[in-house]
């Protein structure tokens, strides 16, 4: 809904329209009530949530010495079977992990859209770069805790391992992905819209 291009007319003027509909003006008409439900659905939706599930475990975490925090987490408990499905696959120190995933993918999606250049391999290069990182931070600290579905302790540390290795498997698919994408855009320009769009529909997955 974001993602605009730019069209040049033989008199030399030009004007933007939706990406994927040439004929729609961007910002007008049908395009700005899409717009309008993108940003309230962003704003009102998509950030208090990915900010909830962030604070919650730090607010949890310091509840007993400060009486905001206390206050606070008396509130995020009426939503405490919901938190434990969220929070209890991770080590009780990282249950901030999933919130912070999820910044992740605002800061590697939400650019993209309004991104401008002759050179489009750059932030696919961006991209590489900051998952590379995450890659590596991920695969550090291991955030997934053993899961008590099992009085095995192998079986138990195996489906934490397996978690671990799983999520960063992901993560490095997106970063073969981010890689080859800024390759092809930096040797094809016909590939320029494409190779975006594709990594934009993966970083929000």
């Amino acid at each position: 809904i974001l993602m605009y291009a730019t069209v040049l007319t033989d008199n030399g003027m030009s004007f933007r329209v939706w990406f994927y509909d040439g004929t729609i003006r961007y910002l007008e008409g049908k395009h700005l009530l899409l717009f309008i439900i993108a940003m309230v659905t962003s704003m009102f939706f998509l950030f208090p949530y990915t900010l909830a599930l962030t604070l919650i475990p730090i607010i949890d975490k310091y509840s007993d010495h400060n009486r905001f925090f206390n206050w606070l987490n008396q509130k995020a408990n009426l939503l405490k079977p919901m938190n434990d499905a969220y929070y209890a696959p991770f080590k009780g120190v990282w249950r901030c992990w999933l919130g912070v995933r999820l910044w992740l993918l605002f800061i590697l999606y939400v650019p993209t859209p309004f991104y401008s250049s002759d050179r489009p391999y750059l932030l696919m290069y961006i991209h590489s770069i900051i998952m590379v990182v995450f890659l590596f931070v991920q695969s550090h600290i291991k955030p997934f805790a053993q899961l008590q579905i099992t009085a095995d302790y192998k079986l138990k540390w195996f489906f934490a391992e397996f978690f671990n290795w799983a999520d960063s498997f992901y993560m490095l698919n997106y970063t073969i992905l981010a890689s080859t994408t800024s390759y092809l855009l930096s040797n094809d320009t016909n590939a320029q819209h494409l190779g975006i769009t594709v990594a934009s529909l993966v970083g929000l997955s």
